[in-house]
């Protein structure tokens, strides 16, 4: 009975480690369907972008230039929103937290609630500060003529205001 029992795992064993024909097949085009997913993506996500590139501060604790306004319509995930972009160098020695705030534009403020930007700057390096205005329920503010703010440079440490810098930039 063992011997029987023995003969027939070795026969399962064996035919389970028996050889499998492999057969080649070509594939074709990948390169181009690679080109058309991303021109799909494309398709989907449209920007019109203002270039500004305008210094708003310059002081003994910041360097700040407003770089461009870019408004953002992205169909595939149903979303618009407009990225206002400013590269900020910190000049001291301690992490800074740069914010927005009374942001208007076109002679309108803007509800504070679609309004969002808090960027850390750590001491001696610069950083891309981004506010982004997003309305989840309704449509955007124009954003053609102007933009005005107030820009706060905030210590990490105790949360006080540094410095409020008044920002003004007209695009026509």
């Amino acid at each position: 009975m063992k011997k029987l029992l023995v003969a027939g795992l070795s026969t399962l064993l064996l035919a389970g480690c028996g050889t499998e024909e492999v057969t080649e097949k070509k594939v074709g085009n990948v390169e181009s369907t690679e080109k058309a997913a991303s021109v799909e993506e494309e398709s989907q996500k449209k920007t019109d972008v203002i270039d500004v590139n305008k210094e708003v501060a310059d002081t003994a604790n910041i360097k700040a230039t407003f770089v461009s306004v870019e408004k953002v319509i992205d169909k595939e995930w149903d979303e618009e929103y407009i990225d206002v972009k400013f590269e900020v160098e910190n000049k001291t020695d301690k992490t800074i937290v740069i914010q927005a705030e009374e942001v208007s534009s076109d002679g309108k403020m803007i509800d504070e609630s679609i309004l969002n930007m808090s960027q850390d700057v750590a001491g001696g390096k610069k950083a891309d500060a981004v506010l982004r205005i997003e309305n989840y329920d309704g449509d955007l503010p124009a954003v053609e003529k102007d933009l005005e703010m107030l820009m706060l440079v905030i210590d990490d440490e105790s949360y006080e205001t540094i410095e409020t810098h008044k920002v003004n930039v007209d695009f026509k």
